[in-house]
């Protein structure tokens, strides 16, 4: 997956990622302050020695340190409280992924927000590849699939909750395998999601899809496609007391 932000900073680390980081800022930060001490008390006894007859004042001195050392410390402050909000924000940021789910009976592209906070105004787009994923038949199904995934790469999305997730057909699972698998070296296209979160921050990413990925994919069973096992199931277990019923009502009457 390709990932480009526009916001100051894309990185997401964990706790430990961030508490490394701020000590070793805080390292830096002590030895530099460290070779400033040095400078500074040095430097009155360097003017003296090269200054005969021109003594330091010490007064104005050291007035002249302590607004240094409050500028540095203003700057290292802020410093860190930036980096503070940059790492909150890649923690807490909507995260958009777009991907293929081979289904039993058909394949979907699924768009959804794995993140932790609402991602809005989402726009999807592919490049000229994608569309040889789809079916080249012509009949109802194809027509209702590609007018489908038109309305979404037009209109996009508006809102994506958080574990929130949207599935758009792409073919029947019987037409696409054969065609992936003729086309499993060459085929290689990229869907790209454009979003913003909360604050306004835009981000934009890239996810590639390979045909070679699909080849050989375990098809999860949907919702749908258990419940309508279990429906099934459970008809005929009410056939068989039926029939059970009937036999008993039977041999009663007779």
């Amino acid at each position: 997956m390709t990932m480009r932000f526009h916001t100051k900073s894309g990185r997401c680390e964990n706790g430990n990622g961030i508490k490394r980081k701020i000590a070793g800022k805080s390292g830096f930060g002590i030895g530099i302050a460290a070779v400033f001490v040095a400078l500074f008390i040095l430097c009155p006894y360097v003017w003296e020695w090269s200054h005969p007859g021109f003594p330091t004042d010490w007064s104005a001195w050291w007035a002249f340190g302590t607004f240094i050392v409050a500028v540095v410390a203003a700057v290292f402050t802020y410093s860190e409280y930036v980096e503070r909000k940059e790492d909150y924000v890649s923690q807490v940021r909507p995260y958009v992924q777009v991907r293929l789910i081979p289904e039993r009976s058909a394949v979907m592209l699924e768009i959804e927000n794995i993140g932790k906070t609402p991602a809005k105004d989402i726009k999807v787009s592919r490049d000229v590849e994608f569309d040889e994923l789809l079916s080249p038949k012509d009949g109802d199904w194809e027509k209702f699939v590609k007018e489908s995934l038109d309305t979404l790469f037009k209109d996009g999305l508006a809102f994506l909750a958080p574990r929130q997730h949207v599935r758009y057909y792409v073919d029947l699972a019987d037409d696409f395998y054969p065609r992936m698998n003729e086309r499993r070296d060459s085929l290689r296209t990229i869907v790209t999601v454009e979003y913003v979160d909360s604050h306004g921050n835009r981000y934009d990413e890239g996810f590639p899809i390979n045909a070679a990925d699909y080849i050989n994919a375990v098809r999860e069973k949907s919702d749908s496609e258990l419940l309508e096992k279990e429906v099934r199931k459970v008809g005929k277990e009410l056939n068989r007391s039926g029939d059970a019923i009937a036999r008993a009502i039977s041999a009663k009457c007779d």
